[in-house]
């Protein structure tokens, strides 16, 4: 491996907040360590190696939802060095939220939004368009003005399309109800 690179990571898939704070420690710890190569006995160790490695960890960034988040998963995303978080929004309709069974509202992306940036950490948004309940109406309004006001005013954004495919479970189940 060329030294001498910096490096964007992002962990994706699941939510980082809802595994266990040991397992995320010792994650962490080993991507630094791969960075530095050189195994450290500890994250606070990998961290400090990480300030006088060749190769370094320059952004890292991990995804959750909107509502695993609070005070303390920010304190201890900045003891693991972490300096973004994607979150789950996919929608600011609470009808679309519920349609499509998120397990949160509109509040909990409002309370993420503005904690994760009191703790200075940049704040990246996922948002679905063409959601059951939603409309491309309501889409455009979202993308064009609810992102952009102050509570929620991400600094990055990732928009997915929704595509469900004909007579699936999850299709099937959303409009039985």
């Amino acid at each position: 491996m060329k030294k001498g690179n910096k490096y964007n990571i992002i962990i994706h898939g699941g939510s980082f907040t809802n595994y266990e704070r040991k397992y995320l420690e010792t994650y962490i710890k080993d991507i630094y360590d791969f960075l530095n190569h050189k195994k450290s006995y500890n994250l606070e160790e990998a961290k400090f190696l990480q300030g006088k490695s060749s190769d370094s960890c320059s952004m890292l960034t991990v995804a959750t939802r909107p509502d695993l988040i609070d005070e303390e998963w920010c304190d201890y995303l900045q003891k693991l060095g972490v300096t973004g978080v994607e979150i789950g929004v996919q929608s600011l309709n609470e009808e679309v939220l519920k349609i499509n069974r998120r397990g949160h509202g509109v509040e909990a992306t409002i309370n993420a939004t503005r904690l994760l940036k009191e703790y200075g950490l940049t704040v990246f948004y996922h948002i679905m368009v063409g959601l059951p309940g939603s409309s491309i109406d309501s889409d455009i309004e979202t993308l064009s003005e609810k992102l952009w006001l102050s509570e929620f005013s991400p600094d990055h954004l990732k928009i997915f399309p929704c595509i469900l495919l004909k007579e699936t479970k999850f299709q099937t189940d959303l409009f039985d109800q």
